[in-house]
């Protein structure tokens, strides 16, 4: 009996040892969840210390619906970057992400010694080794038509209608590598009832293509390239350009390289297409996003118009993480000047730009913000004919304070407030905003936003309160009513404007990977009185 009695004992205790990594692995995927989110990544706040591997497939979950859905494409003990392989909405800091599918190991080939052999010099056939398949094609992206139109209820004649369609495709991972496609576009047709100027028709039509691009992005490959109207982090305060990069990996930090084209004409609609641009760029990274990262990109680019100089400035930005605790963002732009700019302007440089962001989180329930940014008009060979005034006297620079406070789980108190001040203006702008969400009101699926804005400058002085009460339905579906009120005042002769509006928002997950949403929206007042119709129907895939 003492025998049965120790062999059970001992079957327990392995039985449990067994299980123990299984209940502890269980554990810590609940805590997994999105910690940043790129433009073309998402990172976790977990990584091979939670189970995670290259190649697992995870879901992003919100209110128990999955609204994205990745695959790792990288993995440290406490941190993981994935890609999105597909989406029906949009991923945040803090959504719950739990594993679906783990990756499967690649079986390793066991190379035996062999012995010699005794009595025969024939050799033992070893077995073909395995390779791995190319991994399939990613594509993701949606196509939709929208309906737009204003009734004017008023004297003032401005009905108006728009239809739209839309159309964005993210193709990765082709030829089983890492060439990507992006095609963004957009085709609209405006219809007035009248015609507001000479220079505004009443019917006309506005197409804009955004992005078309083709692209190799495999940063541990020497090199790198990019084609078609394309824009690149390395070189974003350049903007678009319609023609080619080039990018040398010198390392897993550092990277370099050109790029050169046609300045796009949907950016600059008034403009033919002829203006080129050129340059080159330098950028260094190190760290992760789990502990510390640092990322740094200088920039030197012109615009030209034939032999005449346009524009030459340098761009410069910096970004700097500290896990999830602390994040700085910095930009600045110099312009250089010579030939006419520097005669119009009587400088060598010009401080055109500086932007700096920072955010610090104290924990899951507090947060501050600061910012601070300036504005200078900077002369083109478009607007060198423009008064000086317009230029020399629009330097704006200002600073914005953001405050959060998650009070409990579902609920969030939020305000900022800032100064702005231009160089020729005698009176400083102030702006402020606060409200609260109230996420599952009581335990239901209802959610409470309230919302109060105001400002006051050297012309007017407004406010801008709303509210709002949205419900989310199972599958997806999500309906939001709205009411709110704007009113300002002239201070040159004290005439006050109010105007009121109620709006009703719905959004639809059909069958068949269709989306649909609409808008009806009223408005009544002293400078508006009609109504507005939204609608759009969709297809992702």
């Amino acid at each position: 009996m003492k025998v049965y009695k120790a062999r059970l004992l001992l079957t327990c205790l392995f039985l449990g040892c067994m299980l123990l990594p299984l209940r502890v692995t269980a554990q810590t995927a609940k805590a997994v969840q999105v910690k940043y989110v790129s433009k073309e990544n998402i990172y976790l706040n977990a990584g091979s210390a939670a189970g995670l591997a290259v190649g697992d497939i995870l879901s992003v979950r919100k209110n128990g619906k999955e609204i994205a859905r990745l695959k790792i494409a990288f993995v440290a003990r406490h941190s993981a970057s994935c890609t999105i392989i597909r989406q029906t909405g949009l991923p945040a800091v803090g959504d719950k992400v739990v594993v679906i599918e783990k990756a499967t190991p690649l079986k390793k080939e066991t190379v035996i010694a062999e012995k010699k052999p005794e009595t025969t010099g024939v050799k033992k056939k070893t077995k073909p080794i395995r390779r791995e398949r190319a991994s399939q094609p990613r594509i993701s992206g949606y196509l939709s038509a929208q309906w737009y139109q204003f009734d004017d209820r008023g004297s003032s004649n401005l009905d108006y209608r728009q239809p739209t369609i839309r159309f964005n495709l993210r193709a990765t991972r082709l030829f089983g590598d890492d060439y990507r496609l992006r095609i963004k576009w957009r085709s609209r047709y405006d219809q007035r009832r009248v015609s507001l100027s000479s220079a505004i028709p009443r019917n006309e039509w506005r197409n804009r293509l955004y992005e078309v691009s083709f692209r190799y992005a495999n940063e541990k490959a020497p090199f790198n390239w990019a084609m078609g109207r394309i824009i690149s982090n390395a070189f974003s305060g350049v903007g678009y350009i319609d023609g080619i990069m080039l990018q040398h990996n010198i390392s897993s930090r550092w990277r370099w390289g050109l790029f050169g084209g046609l300045q796009p004409e949907w950016h600059y609609s008034t403009a033919p297409a002829s203006i080129q641009k050129y340059g080159l760029f330098a950028a260094y990274k190190v760290g992760d996003y789990s502990s510390h990262r640092f990322e740094s990109t200088l920039s030197m680019a012109g615009a030209y118009h034939g032999g005449t100089v346009s524009r030459e400035f340098m761009y410069w930005q910096n970004n700097y993480s500290w896990g999830s605790s602390f994040t700085l963002f910095q930009s600045l732009e110099l312009d250089l000047n010579r030939d006419w700019k520097q005669k119009t302007t009587g400088e060598t440089v010009s401080l055109t730009g500086v932007y700096i962001n920072g955010r610090y989180t104290f924990n899951r329930r507090y947060s501050v913000g600061l910012s601070y940014d300036n504005r200078k008009n900077y002369l083109t060979w478009y607007s060198r004919t423009l008064a000086d005034s317009l230029f020399n006297d629009a330097f704006r620079q200002g600073v914005r304070l953001t405050l959060n406070a998650r009070l409990f789980r579902n609920f969030r108190l939020f305000a900022n407030g800032g100064l702005r001040h231009r160089q020729d203006a005698v009176d400083i702008t102030w702006s402020y905003m606060g409200g609260l969400n109230w996420n599952r009101m009581l335990g239901t699926p209802l959610m409470l936003m309230l919302r109060y804005a105001g400002f006051n400058n050297f012309y007017t002085i407004g406010i801008n309160p709303n509210v709002s009460l949205s419900y989310r339905f199972r599958g997806g579906h999500l309906a939001r009513l709205s009411y709110g009120y704007y009113g300002y005042a002239l201070k040159a002769d004290n005439s006050e404007n109010h105007r009121n509006w109620i709006r009703l928002n719905s959004q639809f997950e059909l069958p068949l990977d269709m989306f649909m949403s609409g808008e009806y929206q009223y408005d009544w007042g002293d400078d508006l009185n009609g109504q507005r119709f939204f609608i759009e129907l969709g297809y992702r895939f």
